[in-house]
């Protein structure tokens, strides 16, 4: 078991955005202390974990993640909002790395409009300051948008009720995209009380007592049937998982997917997908 577990914890990949700023609606406790930031890099590593995912709009984060004396054990994938060239400098900077494995734009606006710009990324993975670049995409027309240009990395969301991309998979597999899926509790919303719930999520309640009653019949808690999954899915490469706090890792890494479970397609209009667009 201890083996089959370790597969499985091999393809998450840490969220690092507690580390730097107050984040998800269900987060009562806010940004994670260093000291315990640590503890959880160190877990991390113990469990096989490789990979973090940060960003430079992601508060200090990236500077938290550079002041850990094993940093360069991980594979880090930070991400760009305007600037490719400035970001990824004051990243590695703050992360005290000379490279890092993935950097993505956070933003696709700049490359849908005019998709020369993309080359300035190019040059940074030409550079060897990247070994892969790609896109954070929050809409499947993004990804259909820029589907020409030269990329080799993905980061999309991806729940048992947030399907959007998964028929593009096994095409972006094909074209040699490593493929990093984030959001497996959409941000908590899938593991809080239905009954609790604000009014704008009222047409979601059934579906959250129906993931409750479904876990129940398998005899597994409900956070990990929402991991496992997606961790389970052979096209995602890693699935990125955020943390408040170090018991909740050892939490979230205590799992055993070694058993298939079926899911319902649930139907949700995409206001509920994605969190900018949550009324709250």
């Amino acid at each position: 078991m201890r083996n089959r577990n370790r597969d499985w914890l091999s393809k998450i990949a840490l969220g690092t955005v507690q580390f730097g700023l107050d984040y998800g609606i269900a987060n009562k406790r806010g940004k994670v202390p260093k000291e315990e930031v640590f503890r959880i890099l160190d877990t991390a590593l113990d469990k096989g974990i490789d990979t973090l995912d940060t960003a430079r709009s992601y508060g200090d984060a990236e500077k938290v993640i550079g002041e850990f004396p094993k940093v360069n054990r991980f594979k880090v994938v930070t991400k760009f909002s305007e600037n490719p060239q400035e970001e990824l400098f004051q990243s590695l900077k703050a992360l005290r790395q000379s490279k890092v494995y993935g950097l993505l734009a956070h933003k696709t606006e700049p490359f849908l409009q005019n998709p020369n710009e993309w080359n300035k990324v190019l040059r940074l993975k030409e550079e060897g300051l990247t070994e892969r670049i790609g896109f954070s995409l929050y809409f499947p027309w993004e990804l259909e948008r820029l589907w020409e240009l030269d990329f080799d990395i993905v980061q999309v969301p991806y729940n048992v009720l947030d399907r959007r991309f998964e028929s593009y998979f096994q095409k972006l597999k094909e074209k040699g995209v490593e493929i990093h899926t984030r959001s497996a509790f959409l941000q908590g919303l899938l593991l809080m009380d239905p009954d609790k719930l604000r009014p704008f999520f009222e047409d979601i309640r059934p579906v959250l007592r129906d993931l409750r009653t479904l876990s129940k019949s398998y005899g597994k808690d409900l956070k990990t049937l929402l991991l496992c999954f997606c961790l389970r899915n052979p096209y995602v490469d890693k699935v990125i998982v955020g943390v408040d706090s170090l018991s909740q890792f050892i939490e979230n890494v205590s799992i055993d997917c070694s058993k298939e479970i079926e899911v319902p397609r649930y139907i949700a209009e995409e206001k509920f997908l994605v969190p900018f667009m949550w009324e709250i």
